[in-house]
């Protein structure tokens, strides 16, 4: 997902707090969070969004009341924007932090947001605003709402239910890519023991991190494979200079180095070059091996021997 794509995305997912008592759809979604983010894009309709960071001021907090007026009949609690003022952060969508800029760890104390530059980035393009603005009104708000914010934010119905359809399926591609990295690197990593491929070697921290990834062999965007087989356990160095061509494979699991593409150094003297027609590291009791025709295909399309 591009990086607008990934923000409508997170549009999609605000976690606001929710009240079983007033229903069962969206009229039980507190409106904190969503009219917030309509605020903010409104400012930077407006061209008033002063850059990265972003003060409370009296201004946003008129927005933010006005805009609550739609929802006071449903939402009878006070408009108290410093709550999503603070608690967005843990979407990522900014940082919060206190008058004098530095992080605040508490709504009391939050004056102040620095907004994730990626965010600010999308919010100066006009489609995007209007985009975000149809999935944050579609996604959180009652019908009866949604039309006067429609109204309001200029968005026309049929429009934003286009748009939401779209960005939801693109959501629903992402959490089943998402599931699928997840379960390749869980099948490879843990196969090879945690092992570097190529070099043998194994780093476990205190912590449970690993210095290994799950690489594919073949090129996962090509392939649309993720199965084991088609996968190394490689350390970060490794699965750079596996991805860049400069080494590969034999059907028969020995190295192969492009020696002539590269130059190297190193004060102990280990060199890629080093690997060539060593066999691949498995350690004991590894049962999982890769598919030749994977390496057949790294060969063809990424060695540069």
């Amino acid at each position: 997902m591009n990086s607008q794509s990934e923000w409508l995305r997170k549009l999609t997912v605000l976690h606001p707090a929710v009240n079983n008592k007033l229903g069962r759809g969206n009229e039980r979604i507190a409106p904190h969070k969503p009219l917030l983010l309509l605020c903010v894009l409104e400012l930077a309709e407006q061209g008033k969004l002063p850059g990265h960071h972003l003060t409370l001021t009296a201004d946003l907090v008129l927005r933010f009341q006005s805009f609550w007026r739609i929802v006071v009949t449903r939402w009878t609690t006070k408009p108290e924007v410093w709550m999503p003022f603070h608690h967005l952060s843990t979407q990522g969508f900014w940082r919060p932090l206190t008058a004098d800029l530095k992080p605040s760890k508490h709504r009391s104390l939050t004056e102040v947001v620095e907004i994730e530059p990626s965010f600010l980035a999308a919010m100066a393009d006009g489609e995007f605003r209007k985009r975000a603005r149809a999935v944050l009104i579609s996604q959180y708000f009652p019908a009866f709402e949604q039309v006067a914010l429609g109204i309001l934010t200029g968005i026309d119905t049929k429009e934003s239910e286009a748009a939401v359809r779209e960005i939801k399926e693109q959501a629903r591609e992402y959490a089943r890519r998402t599931a699928r990295d997840a379960r390749f690197r869980i099948q490879v990593v843990s196969a090879y023991d945690f092992t570097c491929a190529l070099t043998g070697y194994k780093v476990t921290t205190t912590k449970g991190t690993s210095i290994v990834d799950a690489a594919h062999i073949h090129q996962r965007k090509d392939s649309k494979n993720d199965d084991p087989r088609n996968g190394l356990a490689l350390s970060k160095n490794a699965h750079w200079m596996f991805d860049e061509g400069l080494w590969s494979a034999t059907d028969n699991l020995n190295v192969i180095v492009a020696e002539e593409a590269f130059t190297d150094w190193s004060v102990d003297g280990v060199s890629l070059r080093n690997f060539q027609g060593r066999p691949l590291f498995f350690q004991h009791g590894c049962l999982l091996r890769p598919d030749h025709k994977h390496f057949a295909w790294h060969r063809e399309n990424r060695f540069r021997g």
